[in-house]
């Protein structure tokens, strides 16, 4: 069996980028990763929240799909919801990581936006990890 963990990081998808409007970084190539972990390093302005959310693609980049996952709490239905990590302000600087968010794309990008009564002073710059994990019986 050959293991198949794997890791890419891609930096600075969005680099020191005011997010008093809403923010997108870069495209990230993503075919045969299957999380994506996000770097964030935030300078509070007047912001109360910094928020991100995940769009993937599987056709280049072309058209985008929001990530969703399912709701829990009400097992019957089950429904989606949009994946959206947000982060209270607090500090003038923070710098955090998101928890592993699932991808299942050829490509993916990032929103983020600053809530409440942001200014041009809320910066953010983001990096992304990208990661494969599994396993594969390869023939000789």
């Amino acid at each position: 069996m050959t293991n198949l963990n794997r890791n890419r990081s891609e930096d600075g998808i969005i680099d020191a980028t005011a997010i008093n409007t809403e923010a997108t970084s870069s495209t990230v190539e993503a075919a045969g990763y299957s999380t994506a972990t996000f770097y964030v390093d935030y300078t509070f302005g007047a912001g109360t929240n910094v928020e991100l959310r995940v769009d993937q693609s599987n056709d280049g980049g072309t058209t985008w799909f929001l990530s969703q996952l399912g709701d829990a709490s009400t097992p019957a239905t089950y429904p989606l919801v949009e994946l959206v990590v947000s982060k209270a302000a607090g500090a003038a600087n923070q710098v955090y990581v998101t928890p592993p968010v699932p991808i299942d794309c050829s490509h993916l990008r990032a929103r983020v936006v600053a809530t409440g009564s942001p200014t041009a002073s809320d910066v953010v710059t983001l990096d992304v990890r990208l990661g494969a994990h599994g396993s594969a019986v390869v023939a000789n």
